[in-house]
């Protein structure tokens, strides 16, 4: 009987999963407005509640404009040759391989060609804090650092511990939130899968940071 006499219905809800259970919200009516759909991570800390909307709901379309065949080089020569002069502006490009492969130096290339370019560049971590990527670019002779401080390059380190799909779709929302993004590197996709606890949701939340990529990206 509520949900024919509420004019909205504001669904909580408290899960039990490894390693960290896991708080959300669900949206079930709310009468004369388009609420969001689907559930909806939540925290609850020393400033009370916070609420982290589902990336595949409030992402922003891509324009459709086009991109001119621009290519954006990976800072790798020979790659970049192999690829007809780098991946295509915008897109999500995959890098694949075992723990030890190069997945982390490969990522770190793509932002410090960004970088050298005068970029402004995000790197997502799961694994290494920002201490340990800087270490690690500097024994290649990247100065990442140098870019940290001067606001140039973002990086967000998400503990294991942490992991949520929402949580990290808030961390890139807010980076691109001033439009002046045009590189993020996300390392990795194993600790994504892993987050999502949710099969059927993992695709379409993959793709989700694609659009609001592209419809900051210059045409």
């Amino acid at each position: 009987p509520e949900f024919s006499l509420a004019d909205g219905i504001i669904q909580l809800a408290y899960q039990a999963r490894e390693p960290v259970d896991r708080r959300w919200l669900r949206v079930r009516k709310l009468r004369g407005a388009h609420h969001l759909a689907g559930k909806h991570s939540l925290a609850i800390g020393q400033a009370g509640i916070t609420v982290y909307p589902r990336l595949e709901t409030v992402a922003i379309a891509p324009r459709d404009e086009p991109t001119g065949g621009e290519r954006i080089s990976s800072g790798i020569v020979k790659l970049d040759e192999m690829m007809g002069g780098g991946a295509h502006a915008g897109d999500a490009t995959a890098v694949l391989g075992p723990s030890g492969s190069g997945k982390t130096i490969t990522s770190l290339h793509f932002v410090v060609q960004g970088l050298e370019q005068g970029e402004r560049c995000l790197y997502v971590s799961f694994q290494e804090t920002p201490s340990q990527l800087e270490e690690k670019a500097a024994s290649f002779g990247w100065d990442i650092a140098a870019a940290r401080k001067a606001g140039r390059l973002a990086i967000h380190h998400v503990p294991s511990g942490e992991l949520d799909l929402d949580t990290i779709g808030a961390a890139v929302r807010a980076e691109l939130a001033d439009c002046s993004l045009r590189r993020v590197a996300i390392g990795s996709l194993g600790e994504l899968v892993y987050a999502s606890r949710e099969t059927e949701r993992f695709p379409p939340f993959a793709r989700a940071p694609t659009g609001p990529l592209r419809a900051v990206a210059p045409p």
